[in-house]
């Protein structure tokens, strides 16, 4: 989950459903923005704390975290990245 810094009622609704979802036993991992450390958002099981920087980059910064944890997460696999399994081109058809 992508938990947005503003204080607002989409990060309420965010909160409610993750919660209702940890309720049924599931692990969360949440990407997060926060000046202090380890101040992990209540229901995040693992956190992925990202540097605070301006609303508008902000989705940017969070993405470029969740692509790197792929990255790693398929390198451990033994997942070739650079040539995924079932992607092609439609040139190469």
């Amino acid at each position: 989950a992508i938990i947005p810094h503003e204080d607002d009622q989409r990060k309420k609704n965010l909160i409610n459903l993750l919660e209702r979802i940890k309720e049924r036993k599931a692990t969360i991992l949440g990407v997060y923005e926060s000046e202090e450390t380890n101040n992990i958002p209540k229901p995040i099981d693992i956190g992925i704390q990202v540097p605070n920087t301006i609303k508008d980059l902000q989705p940017l910064i969070m993405i470029l975290a969740i692509q790197l944890l792929t990255l790693e997460i398929a390198r451990i696999k033994g997942i070739d990245c650079d040539t995924p399994k079932y992607l092609t081109k439609v040139s190469g058809i």
